[in-house]
């Protein structure tokens, strides 16, 4: 194989790498499910507006972007909790700091509220056990975690949001998990993508999509962070 075909066929292969990837994400959650081109048409007339301008607060000294396509026991609040506290041991203030965890794919569940976890048995399909009950959660002991909840209860989500922490979620995950959903519990999937919408816990931005937010969190100068 002369040096041409060979970069073609590297080319070849690294995009299909890329796209079925990509692909993966929805697949491992519904393997029987694709997308219509309505479908994808709906998605796209439902972009979040204002997002861009919402970086534009992102003033910070330091600034730092997490990652979060899973709960990953929680590490995507713990690493931005640490990030917090290792930077006021070292002379920075909460004041100086920009920080944002980017809630996409499975990690949506942590920015949805109590009513959503329950309706939608979000337990059982994001694999999420309840620390007191030890069954399926019903509710996102995630957002104002109580003692034995979280390994440190100043991990939750109301206690980051309060020292200065942002959150953003992904209407492309919301809008994909929730036609999911809605076809597994046999209802209409824009009724169930509005009150999905309608459940984002308080302060939470709703932005076009996960790898969007990342990109631009990027574009205004803040460090990328994988949190799972």
């Amino acid at each position: 194989m002369n040096q041409q075909n060979s970069r073609t066929s590297r080319r070849k292969f690294l995009s299909t790498t890329a796209n079925a990837a990509a692909t993966m994400g929805l697949l491992t959650l519904a393997p029987a499910m694709s997308l219509s081109a309505n479908d994808l048409k709906s998605l796209n007339d439902n972009t979040p507006e204002g997002s861009d301008e919402w970086f534009n607060q992102f003033k910070g000294k330091h600034k730092i972007a997490y990652d979060a396509t899973e709960t990953h026991q929680a590490m995507p609040l713990a690493w931005s909790w640490v990030f917090m506290n290792t930077n006021n041991e070292t002379g920075t203030p909460d004041s100086a700091l920009s920080t944002l965890v980017i809630l996409r794919h499975n990690a949506i569940c942590m920015g949805l509220e109590n009513r959503i976890w329950e309706k939608y048995n979000f337990g059982e399909t994001y694999e999420q056990t309840d620390p007191k009950t030890k069954a399926p959660s019903k509710r996102n002991f995630y957002y104002n975690a109580q003692e034995g909840d979280l390994m440190v209860p100043d991990w939750s989500i109301e206690k980051l949001q309060k020292r200065g922490v942002k959150f953003a979620i992904c209407n492309m995950a919301i809008y994909v998990m929730s036609m999911f959903k809605a076809k597994e519990m046999g209802l209409d999937h824009e009724t169930v993508r509005k009150d999905y919408i309608s459940g984002i816990l308080p302060d939470i931005k709703l932005v076009p999509s996960g790898v969007w937010a990342l990109g631009r969190a990027q574009e205004h100068g803040m460090a990328y962070c994988f949190a799972g």
